[in-house]
């Protein structure tokens, strides 16, 4: 009897023993799971909304001078550009455009603001330094997307209805050609070569164009399923040659000396607006359904962290000099500011 107890007691030690190691590793897991959440909330709170901007009605459209900290929002129902000064995150000026502003553009290097007007078919010339109009450019139907490139001094609308691109010449102010292509949308240039990427919305494909007076495109296709993914927008980053375009629910990266797809980035619901930081190589995507901006961090092309914005994020554009990023919610007519 005594041996059988002796035997009881040691298997209850043994059991305690096992109940004891086993409280021990569950600590230790706590614990290093504590650490890793930690590390992800500092990772999560590097940027943070420091403003929100009231302007006009539905904007749509955004572009930051970095010369000058001026920033630039068009108001489609409003049909007025709204002036930001980025030293005050205050409105200096409204001025009144064509119909149904959407897309802007600034050309840094002559201070000159081109702005597609959806419903007039024209693109509005704006002077930065008295904000005055001092043009309207007649192009294809219905420009969405517009883009300036400073170093050329070429401007390049989307005409999204007629399938062509509007190729104006920034020092006589007049269109110099048009190129067809599929559906256009969002729309971006490598101010460096004069290359022009195009996200051919309800398609499979971007377009690239040569730029300037040279009509050469080529269509890059940027998935291999036989669904549309319909890309929305492109940014291109010199310092890295990587193209990013975002479809509604992942973003393609594509080589630019290749123009070979080298990674998707599953994100999101449905991506709109996209702009990159080439000075901190971060990449930043707008979600219209989920109300959010993305940051991916460009040397591994992960998503480092997730921002909630106003209603309906439909654009995004930077400041790299100030690091100050400008998210456009249509719905809630304002503008987050966000820091880092």
């Amino acid at each position: 009897m005594e041996n059988r107890n002796l035997g009881l007691v040691r298997k209850r030690y043994f059991l305690l023993s096992i109940i004891l190691i086993a409280i021990v590793l569950a600590s230790f897991v706590l614990i290093n799971t504590i650490g890793s959440d930690s590390d992800k909330n500092t990772l999560k709170n590097s940027h943070f909304v420091s403003d929100t901007i009231s302007v006009g009605s539905f904007p749509l459209g955004i572009s930051v001078n970095p010369s000058t900290n001026m920033i630039y929002v068009t108001n489609n129902q409003s049909d007025t550009v709204s002036v930001i000064d980025g030293n005050t995150n205050s409105i200096i000026n409204t001025v009144k455009v064509g119909d149904g502003p959407a897309g802007i553009s600034v050309n840094s290097s002559t201070n000159v603001i081109y702005v597609a007007n959806y419903y007039s078919d024209t693109v509005s010339i704006i002077d930065g330094k008295t904000h005055v109009v001092i043009d309207e450019i007649f192009v294809d139907n219905t420009p969405w997307g517009i883009v300036a490139d400073s170093e050329n001094n070429f401007i390049y609308a989307t005409n999204y209805f007629s399938n062509s691109i509007s190729i104006i010449d920034g020092t006589k102010n007049n269109v110099i050609g048009t190129v067809k292509t599929n559906k256009p949308w969002g729309i971006d240039v490598n101010a460096n070569t004069g290359q022009v990427y195009v996200a051919n919305r309800d398609s499979l494909n971007i377009t690239t164009l040569k730029g300037g007076n040279n009509n050469v495109i080529k269509e890059i296709p940027i998935s291999d399923t036989p669904f549309k993914i319909s890309p929305f927008n492109v940014s291109y980053n010199e310092n890295t040659d990587l193209l990013y375009v975002v479809n509604p629910s992942l973003i393609t990266v594509i080589d630019g000396s290749t123009n070979n797809v080298l990674k998707t980035i599953p994100v999101g619901l449905n991506l709109i607006g996209l702009s990159i930081n080439q000075n901190t190589n971060l990449i930043y995507a707008s979600d219209i359904t989920n109300d959010v901006l993305y940051v991916i961090d460009g040397s591994n092309n992960e998503i480092m962290e997730m921002i909630k914005v106003g209603d309906h994020p439909i654009a995004v554009d930077i400041n790299p000099e100030t690091n100050t990023i400008y998210v456009v919610n249509e719905y809630s007519d304002s503008i987050s500011v966000i820091s880092s």
